[in-house]
């Protein structure tokens, strides 16, 4: 016959402060995203984290934080909890530097130096960090958003989605760049932003070395420049692209609908972004961005730097077909559907075909009959900039567009492409003759 002997209350008390690994690992994952209180004016570490309250329907014991009052169930839990008030972050980054209040921070942010992505999504088999990253991700295949926004209505997948939302109704921009003063609602904005001042680009081409500021920059030049690989498709025209900010603007030009609309000219358009560029371009009083040889102004600094490159001949942009350069990607991008034949811009009166939005916009005025362009001279209506550009010319005789050849001026740079073809013609004709 055997005797057990009786637990003492010593013990029993402990083991009522123990918590089980997966207990500690969910509450890491929750507090990892709460806010940092300031402690109360005695100091957290000073006081006692060993008092108990008691439940009076249960009779189980938890331990309570003297400076918030949330409550835990065991004594290792409100131990970790009590980093977010003394800002105690034990766990550092060998690789880094960087410190972390919890362990499970730390081994997430550790697979950024290693590339490990160990949670995959068996929808599309993109890969992440952590599990809520994955978790987030989950929600673009299922439509979830259990996140709104109480003022306006507006569902987000994450929670950091809405409180960045939140910012744009208060008006709040926490991030101030200390070189320009510019201010920004999101962090990662505002890291993006400080790298036009540093210079910084933390993201190398393995195959030739070269740098860049964003990501997506390298993704789209990895794809352009070396693999010509274009993975995300199209589901309704099958048209392909180089990275998903691509193909997400172009499925949008499938729908009708154009949400953001110009508060000045009605104008409309499928991003915000392509707003903000419109209304910074068209309806921006002040020039502050000013050209030091001529002295001419503009609205935004990629205008100057376009502009600049009239000065000094650079045209970095080159056609791997026929070798004909360009100073804009965008003067590329139209120059390339010569070779390709594309026109994805129709016109819904007569069916026409073009192959940039600015040459169907001139079209449809001729069944419009709209002239929106006015000449100062005489108020004669013209369709477009280029046609009143050349009427202007008329009243005033000046003929800026010089022939490098025979000297010659027009008033405008396509009567000089006319012309510079003559040029071409009479060097052919004389090497015809010669030939005779």
């Amino acid at each position: 016959m055997s005797f057990k002997d009786p637990e003492s209350p010593q013990i029993k008390k402990e083991e009522q402060g123990l918590c089980t690994g997966q207990d500690v690992e969910q509450l890491v994952l929750k507090q990892e995203d709460e806010p940092v209180k300031q402690p109360a004016e005695s100091s957290v570490a000073s006081q006692p984290n060993t008092i108990t309250d008691t439940n009076p329907y249960t009779g189980k014991k938890s331990f309570p934080c003297d400076t918030c009052g949330k409550a835990f169930k065991c004594l290792s839990q409100l131990n970790m909890h009590l980093r977010i008030h003394t800002g105690e972050k034990p766990y550092s980054c060998t690789t880094c530097g960087k410190h972390f209040r919890f362990k499970n921070g730390l081994l997430v942010h550790v697979r950024i130096h290693t590339g490990e992505k160990p949670y995959s999504c068996a929808t599309c088999g993109n890969s992440f960090r952590s599990n809520g990253g994955l978790s987030v991700h989950m929600r673009t295949h299922t439509g979830e958003k259990p996140y709104s926004c109480e003022t306006c209505g507006k569902s987000f997948t994450s929670s950091s989605g809405l409180l960045v939302h939140m910012r744009t109704h208060a008006g709040e921009k926490p991030y101030l760049c200390n070189s320009c003063g510019r201010r920004f609602c999101h962090l990662s904005n505002y890291k993006k932003h400080t790298r036009i001042h540093t210079g910084e680009k933390p993201y190398t081409c393995t195959i030739c070395g070269k740098a860049f500021r964003l990501s997506n920059e390298l993704t789209v030049h990895t794809g352009r420049a070396h693999t010509g690989e274009k993975p995300y498709h199209c589901r309704t025209c099958g048209k392909s692209y180089f990275d998903v900010c691509q193909l997400a603007k172009h499925t949008k030009s499938h729908t009708a609908n154009e949400p953001y609309k110009c508060l000045y000219c009605s104008r409309e358009y499928h991003f915000i972004t392509e707003l903000k560029a419109h209304m910074k371009i068209k309806h921006r009083c002040d020039r502050p961005f000013k050209c030091d040889t001529c002295g001419k102004t503009f609205k935004v600094r990629t205008a100057l730097k376009f502009h600049i490159r009239t000065h000094t001949g650079e045209k970095p942009f080159k056609c791997t077909l026929c070798g004909n350069r360009f100073s804009r990607n965008f003067g590329l991008k139209m120059h390339l559907r010569i070779h390709t034949g594309e026109r994805p811009h129709t016109c819904n009166d007569c069916g026409k075909r073009f192959s940039d939005r600015s040459c169907l916009r001139r079209h449809v005025r001729v069944h419009t009959r709209e002239k929106p362009y006015k000449c100062s001279w005489c108020g004669k209506g013209l369709a477009d900039k280029v046609t009143l550009k050349r009427h202007t010319a008329s009243h005033t005789g000046e003929k800026p567009c010089k022939c490098d050849i025979c000297g010659k001026g027009f008033p405008d740079l396509q009567c000089l492409k006319m012309h510079t073809k003559t040029h071409v013609w009479q060097k052919h004709i004389i090497a015809v003759e010669k030939n005779l």
